[in-house]
């Protein structure tokens, strides 16, 4: 399982904190911090880099979580499928990822970054 989602179930949340506790871990999604905006994974991948240039104009002080799933452009990213057909994405996973990773080292996301002032930080320094 990649993702643990605890907003439904409150004693999963309480398990999980407790095991951060005894553990030293850092869980994302309980570290205090805020989700940025819808995230721009089932965007169309032309329009990530807009959309995440967007969130972050408007985010304000605090921890944001950004939630990534990059890839880069290889056989190895075009072949990946989601399993169930609810998860299907039109464009395709790989291309996707693909479109994740260009939004995420765009030249207009960095400049966004920079002269908002945006510390990225990962969860070893939190």
């Amino acid at each position: 399982m990649h993702y643990i989602d605890t907003s439904s179930d409150p004693q999963l949340k309480a398990v999980l904190q407790r095991m951060a506790h005894d553990y030293g871990l850092p869980v994302s999604g309980l570290m205090g911090e805020e989700m940025i905006g819808g995230g721009i994974y089932l965007a169309p991948p032309e329009e990530k880099e807009r959309i995440l240039a967007q969130q972050l104009e408007t985010i304000g002080e605090g921890l944001w979580l950004h939630v990534a799933h990059p890839g880069i452009d290889a056989l190895e990213q075009h072949v990946l499928v989601h399993a169930e057909p609810k998860d299907v994405i039109k464009h395709g996973v790989g291309n996707q990822r693909i479109g994740e990773t260009n939004a995420l080292i765009s030249a207009r996301v960095k400049e966004v970054v920079q002269r908002r002032g945006i510390e990225l930080v990962d969860y070893r320094s939190l």
